[in-house]
């Protein structure tokens, strides 16, 4: 019996689209600069797993792989635009995605 779907929700629910504010502009890197520091293979096997529990814990996780200093005026800064990527995100998801999980449910729930 399936308990669990486990699916990422960029380039798998939704096709995100680079909209400002964004999380690198905080640090002046670019997104693909932004990118290498925020999905390193150990802070993504946490996030897998469940041992990152907020988003404040993942921005710290991020912030400790950067090679400079990072203030906390930053660190708020880069959570808030995290925080608010996601709601736009979720708001994003292609109706039928819903839809697909109830029949998924349905199917082996």
């Amino acid at each position: 019996m399936i308990k669990v779907l486990f699916c990422d929700l960029f380039f798998t629910l939704i096709v995100p689209h680079n909209q400002s504010p964004m999380e690198c502009e905080v640090l002046n890197l670019s997104p693909s600069e932004w990118e290498h520091y925020s999905e390193e293979s150990a802070l993504y096997k946490k996030r897998a797993l469940g041992d990152v529990n907020s988003g404040r814990e993942i921005i710290e996780g991020i912030v400790e792989t950067l090679p400079f200093s990072v203030t906390k005026e930053q660190e708020e800064l880069l959570l808030d635009r995290r925080e608010k990527r996601m709601r736009r995100a979720l708001g994003n998801v292609d109706q039928e995605i819903p839809g697909l999980i109830d029949c998924l449910k349905a199917e082996w729930g």
